[in-house]
């Protein structure tokens, strides 16, 4: 999973690809604030950040034009990359509205934790007409299409992913 890092007086913020956003504590360096997001990610996600995280400034938010980060802002939640958007059309003299950012609808299929993992299971993969083994090792909430999968560790320590629903997945 990609992640961008922003740092601005002394706050820091981390936005994953899929817009999920932390914001460091006031006594964490930037060592253990990507330390304490990777953990996460790799316990949530199942996947491990990419390195290098890209690293984000103010100097280099002003390198963007005014019409960029003015288009930006109103999909932000509030944080450092917020306010150093903010301070860069303020310094340019461009009026802010005041508004809320506007807030996503809430995924149909919300990750349930450890739901059936560790189990065994038997299910056919796809293309194939041989029916397998294995254990269900990560439950997946594909938030983009709405869809929820379980991640199998197979007898042939292979990974496979079927949509929980699936017909040729049962779990014993």
């Amino acid at each position: 999973m990609k992640a961008k890092l922003f740092h601005h007086n002394d706050r820091m913020e981390i936005r994953l690809s899929n817009t999920e956003q932390f914001i460091a504590g006031e006594d964490e360096n930037q060592a253990g604030f990507y330390r304490r997001i990777e953990a996460y990610v790799e316990l949530e996600y199942d996947e491990d950040i990419i390195d290098p995280v890209s690293e984000i400034d103010i100097k280099k938010m002003k390198k963007e034009t005014s019409a960029a980060l003015e288009r930006r802002l109103p999909l932000l939640q509030d944080g450092v990359e917020t306010e150093m958007i903010r301070e860069i059309l303020e310094s340019r003299g461009i009026e802010l509205p005041n508004f809320e950012p506007e807030s996503k609808p809430e995924p149909k299929c919300k990750p349930k934790k450890n739901l059936n993992v560790g189990k065994a299971c038997t299910f056919t993969p796809f293309r194939q007409d041989v029916s397998m083994s294995g254990t269900i090792k990560a439950f997946v909430a594909d938030k983009r299409v709405d869809r929820s999968y379980y991640k199998i560790l197979a007898q042939d320590k292979k990974i496979y992913h079927k949509r929980i629903n699936n017909d040729q997945l049962s779990i014993s």
